[in-house]
């Protein structure tokens, strides 16, 4: 279950930020990636970090219905 601080939501950078599992997460999405980095607390050291997509240039950017992208 997600405990959402905030959900993604609107233009370039799609930002959204909250807790999963017991671990801080954040999300961004902009120009032609979509990342997911993880810490044990908010603001601090990530443990994980992931790409979620690579596109081309300024592919991802908004958020609509669900969807991240173009």
């Amino acid at each position: 279950m997600i405990k959402w601080i905030y959900k993604p939501s609107g233009n370039c950078p799609v930002q959204s930020e909250g807790w999963f599992l017991g671990h801080y997460f954040y999300f961004r999405a902009r120009g032609e990636q979509a990342t997911i980095e993880f810490s044990e607390v908010e603001g601090g050291p990530e443990v994980a970090y992931y790409i979620l997509t690579k596109t081309e240039p300024y592919m991802v950017g908004w958020y609509l219905n669900g969807y991240v992208g173009c």
